[in-house]
């Protein structure tokens, strides 16, 4: 168990490889992190970490599309709960709005 959760804390610290070339921020696993976290309404990344591995195992379209999907999630999940209030659409074309691991880039990261 000890093991998963350093494999889990080592994927969601920051990267050090150059981001693509996509409009939304961060790393596809830390906004996965964020969308999870939403769902089970915790901070703590052990807890979602068999949501996690569920997700990142999706079959992927584009690392880009899969965050904007996340982004959509979280953006629902968000709105759905009063804040930000407001339209998807919206929400999603927002660069400010982002889940906190995403916004501190990794867990723990500042």
């Amino acid at each position: 168990m000890a093991l998963r959760g350093f494999a889990l804390a080592a994927l969601l610290l920051p990267s050090i490889a150059p981001a693509a070339d996509c409009p939304i921020e961060g790393e596809l696993v830390w906004w996965v992190a964020d969308v999870c976290m939403a769902r089970l309404e915790t901070d703590d990344e052990i807890a979602v970490s068999g949501c996690i591995q569920r997700e990142m195992a999706r079959e992927s379209r584009s690392p880009c599309d899969d965050k904007r999907r996340f982004k959509e999630a979280l953006c629902g999940l968000s709105i759905a709960r009063g804040t930000p209030p407001g339209e998807l659409a919206a929400c999603v074309a927002d660069p400010a709005f982002r889940g906190p691991t995403v916004r501190h880039q990794g867990v723990g990261g500042r």
